[in-house]
């Protein structure tokens, strides 16, 4: 064979090789374009088929077809088929001599595939070992944070919570500079939460507003970490019962609202965050030791109607300062709930009206007008959204009703099983608040303890702790004094 007949029979197999190769990539090239673009999920499926059909080598190439064959099929919803693909891929490439670093190697990718369909549409458990399977055998992997970041996400749905936290842990040593760390830290400080490991939380959620400061999880974070400390905070007042377990943390709170009104001066959990420190300082634990707390809380309630008029919660406000304003500008009070009201109805928004109208009953009855205030809250009682907040408004109405009248109303509550434990315990201490009121300390404090023994779970048990300091020294006036007790 002379040179020139030698030289154009490699140019040929040059060109034959290159073009079967070019053909391999080429397909798994159009089987992804048929499945992302096209979204012919059936087209993928056939061309990807064929191919396979055709090709029985173990190659990058005939490993990338296999790799789209399953994601066709997932995004078709035919996650049988799905699974059976993608533990097939595996299962081929077990004991391999292809690079597992070069961009084409998908087997990583398959496994993980494996694991997300088991987690979502399958057997969770079996999801738990696709992905501990992808993230133990494929160290390298451009998919491990992903898996780790799901698997620890499968272990918090079932509450195991101790692998959860152990999970996303490990994530966030490991991949720090990914967008999976900082969510994986708010996964942790909730977690940790939940477990009852409260200043484990805080610490959490106040590392991820440090290392992550521009991660769009940071404010939800502080937010996050207030919340925890105002838990911590209670719970400590409670075995406590002094003013320095009940403010300990105000500091660290205030500091977490300032980092976010000037870093994050826009973010929509400010106003949220308020209307959490609103209720923190209303909190009977609180305002019991904290002679400013009201004063706080007021001062919150106008800086939210005035700086986030629009959000639920500066709406929401409205009805705080409505009230507040009921005493000395009751005509402004109305007018501000009756604005707040018309609002709600432009917007459909039937929660939004029911405060505001709740409110408005609750300044007609404190201006005196008990008519308007029970009509008021008559209308809220037939269109209440359950029979919990049906209940609450009628224990309002009670309050409207002549001291007899009211006692034998709360009696009825208290006894009545079939009425939600917080309903309950609410009217057993309304009930002992009345017979205070009139001189009957004993038969308060029998409905006080109560209360303490049997009712310890509800919201109602603060302020039956509160009653009961004063009436164990007042049972011990002599009947013929109580008339001044106030007095002394």
């Amino acid at each position: 064979m002379n040179r020139k007949v030698l030289l154009g029979a490699v140019v040929c197999l040059v060109i034959v090789l290159g073009s079967a190769s070019a053909l391999a990539s080429t397909t798994a090239d159009e089987v992804r374009r048929l499945r992302e673009e096209e979204q012919d999920y059936e087209a993928a499926m056939a061309l990807a088929q064929q191919y396979l059909a055709n090709h029985q080598e173990l190659d990058l190439e005939r490993q990338q077809v296999h790799f789209e064959l399953g994601r066709a099929q997932y995004g078709a919803k035919d996650y049988d088929s799905a699974l059976a693909s993608l533990r097939a891929l595996v299962g081929d490439y077990t004991v391999t001599s292809l690079d597992k670093t070069k961009e084409g190697f998908v087997v990583d990718d398959a496994q993980f595939y494996v694991g997300l369909i088991e987690h979502y549409f399958g057997d969770r458990a079996k999801g738990i070992e696709g992905y501990t399977k992808a993230i133990a055998d494929f160290p390298q992997s451009n998919r491990r944070a992903h898996a780790m970041f799901n698997l620890g996400a499968v272990y918090l749905q079932d509450k195991r919570l101790d692998e959860g936290v152990s999970t996303y842990t490990a994530l966030v040593d490991e991949y720090p500079d990914t967008d999976f760390a900082p969510e994986a830290q708010l996964h942790v400080g909730h977690a940790l939460r939940e477990q009852g490991r409260l200043s484990d939380s805080v610490a959490a959620f106040q590392r991820l507003a440090a290392d992550w400061p521009d991660s769009p999880n940071a404010p939800t974070a502080l937010l996050s970490s207030n919340r925890v400390l105002m838990a911590q905070e209670i719970a400590s007042a409670e075995q406590a019962e002094t003013e320095e377990a009940i403010v300990k943390n105000e500091v660290a709170i205030q500091a977490n609202v300032h980092l976010l009104m000037t870093k994050y001066p826009d973010s929509d959990v400010i106003a949220q965050v308020m209307q959490d420190r609103i209720n923190y300082y209303k909190n009977p634990r609180h305002w019991l030791y904290d002679k400013d707390a009201i004063a706080k809380a007021e001062a919150i309630v106008t800086w939210l109607r005035e700086n986030k008029p629009g959000t639920r919660q500066g709406m929401r406000a409205v009805c705080e300062y409505a009230i507040m304003l009921s005493s000395d500008k009751p005509d402004e009070a109305l007018f501000w709930l009756d604005r707040l009201s018309e609002t709600a109805r432009t917007a459909e928004d039937e929660s939004l009206l029911f405060d505001a109208q709740f409110a408005k009953g609750r300044v007609l009855k404190r201006i005196g007008q008990i008519e308007k205030a029970r009509e008021v809250w008559t209308a809220l009682v037939e269109v209440a959204s359950d029979q919990h907040l049906a209940d609450e408004i009628r224990i309002m109405l009670i309050t409207l009703q002549p001291i007899e009248d009211r006692l034998e109303a709360y009696a009825q509550l208290a006894r009545d099983e079939a009425r939600h434990r917080d309903i309950r315990s609410t009217a057993l201490v309304l009930w002992a608040w009345d017979h205070m009121s009139e001189d009957r300390f004993e038969e308060a404090l029998e409905l006080v303890d109560e209360v303490l023994a049997h009712y310890a779970d509800t919201l109602s048990v603060e302020g039956a702790k509160s009653m009961r300091e004063k009436l164990v020294s007042l049972v011990k006036v002599p009947i013929e004094n109580r008339g001044d007790y106030r007095e002394r």
